[in-house]
């Protein structure tokens, strides 16, 4: 069963919630329609998806290394 954790914007209106699967983390609005994805991958990257599966980026160790984050 997924973890739900509501996301509330600065002055504190609800804006959507998160959706904890493990691995999986999935994104929904404030009406409850599924507004995108990301996935651990398991090699230390995360992938990001849009709402109709379209890869949108991804960040992880190839990403510190390049820009020294883990000095």
């Amino acid at each position: 069963m997924a973890q739900q954790t509501p996301i509330y914007g600065p002055y504190g209106k609800y804006q959507g919630s998160v959706f904890n699967y493990g691995r999986t983390q999935t994104y929904t609005d404030r009406n409850g329609h599924f507004s995108g994805s990301a996935i651990n991958n398991g090699s230390g990257i995360t992938s990001f998806y849009g709402p109709r599966g379209n890869f949108q980026g991804s960040t992880g160790s190839s990403f510190d290394r390049a820009f020294n984050f883990k000095k």
